[in-house]
């Protein structure tokens, strides 16, 4: 029996940007340059963000996202190596 493919439009279900900015978190979270890249992408992934502010004590230092994390850490280290199978997101459609 043949397969009929769908279009994106069919697997998921349109929403606009006000729909999914209202399942996101509110506000602003930051960190210190005091913590680990652990610990800032443990507070990414528990708040589901991908971009925290830095503050040094009550001064504005910048900012880190989930793609500073990759390109200038991540590419850099060990973790390159390790195959993408144990990673990738399964069960989207």
């Amino acid at each position: 029996m043949p397969r009929t493919l769908k279009t994106p439009d069919e697997m998921v279900p349109f929403r606009t940007l006000a729909q999914i900015l209202a399942a996101k978190p509110g506000g602003v979270f930051s960190v210190s340059p005091a913590h680990t890249a652990r610990e800032a992408l443990g507070v990414m992934a528990e708040k589901r963000v991908g971009f925290l502010v830095v503050f040094e004590g009550e001064k504005f230092a910048g900012v880190l996202s989930e793609r500073d994390y990759l390109r200038k850490l991540v590419i850099k280290t060990a973790a390159v190596f390790v195959v993408i199978g144990v990673y990738y997101a399964t069960g989207i459609v």
